[in-house]
């Protein structure tokens, strides 16, 4: 077994307490899987990951690290996935948006904590890796995807470095202080400086793209906020991560415009493709479009990609 899924076995059981309920969870997930594949049109399922992780700081969770991320953009992309026959396997942060169409193709499971997701995100790629495998004769053949738009930290503090409970504040108040001032200046002079040491978090990708679902076409997302790097580190992950497509944005123009970064029938060379709201809209169609989402273009494209990529394979 290799070093990351093993630093994923020590922490499903340091989480275990969290996923009780995996087995009954287990139990829907096959029905629903089960359905899609009996159903006479749907054949390909894509799992969105949306909304952002959270770090916690103590073993009993007061204080957190957390992100912007409302799940905005996975909600949207769930929708029209949906409205083009996709099943979808949502796996969300707990209390982010959720998409509303055609709940009978639709399967949600949360997530919370960085520790979750990343357990969460194993035991989803292997659940439908499996079903692609052993589907009976009579079953059609299933297209699997992975949309990863959750906005997953970067660090994290290791469980053995967390506190067992909340973190206190080492004031030392005085009882001599003769005005509430006084009382305020001598207990913040005497308050330390929380420094804290965060971890890496290993970088999981290459496991989903080679071992835990390799037939599962494989969409990432690459968010910088300076545009000089966005690019050049979009054919970083491409190259070391192996996914499919890179889907690469700017924090600051995120809804109105993206980049596709991918290979070129299997090949080495490089594609990257610019997807704006206003390229080849004119201005009568621009002021009715004003209202609609990137998702409208960029779903379609990547769906459009997915499909070259089945062709492909069938011809082979």
């Amino acid at each position: 077994m290799n070093l990351l899924d093993s630093w994923l076995d020590k922490l499903e059981i340091e989480n275990s307490s969290r996923h009780d309920n995996r087995s009954s969870i287990e139990y829907r997930l096959n029905s629903w899987l089960n359905k899609i594949l009996d159903h006479p049109i749907i054949n390909k399922i894509v799992c969105i990951t949306s909304g952002g992780t959270i770090v916690p700081l103590e073993t009993n969770m007061v204080r957190y690290i957390d992100n912007f991320s409302t799940g905005l953009r996975g909600a949207l992309s769930a929708e029209y996935f949906l409205r083009s026959n996709y099943a979808v396997l949502y796996f969300h942060r707990k209390g982010s948006l959720l998409p509303f169409l055609h709940r009978q193709y639709l399967f949600t499971l949360d997530f919370e904590t960085i520790e979750d997701y990343l357990i969460g995100l194993r035991w989803i790629a292997k659940q439908l890796e499996a079903i692609h495998l052993n589907r009976s004769s009579r079953q059609k053949q299933i297209h699997l995807s992975f949309y990863l738009s959750a906005a997953v930290s970067d660090y994290y503090l290791n469980r053995e470095y967390r506190p067992e409970h909340k973190i206190q504040t080492k004031s030392m108040l005085s009882t001599t202080a003769k005005s509430s001032d006084d009382y305020l200046d001598k207990s913040l002079s005497t308050i330390e400086d929380l420094h804290l040491s965060l971890q890496p978090v290993p970088k999981v990708m290459k496991l989903l793209t080679t071992l835990w679902s390799p037939s599962s076409y494989v969409i990432s997302f690459k968010l910088e906020t300076d545009h000089r790097l966005l690019l050049v580190k979009a054919k970083q992950s491409l190259e070391m991560y192996n996914p499919n497509v890179i889907v690469a944005n700017l924090l600051q123009t995120r809804s109105k415009e993206v980049w596709l970064v991918f290979k070129q029938n299997n090949t080495q060379d490089i594609i990257v493709e610019h997807i704006n709201m206003e390229n080849n809209i004119d201005e009568i169609n621009k002021r009715q479009i004003i209202s609609q989402e990137i998702e409208s273009i960029l779903i379609p494209r990547l769906i459009q990609l997915h499909e070259q990529t089945i062709d492909r394979t069938i011809i082979k």
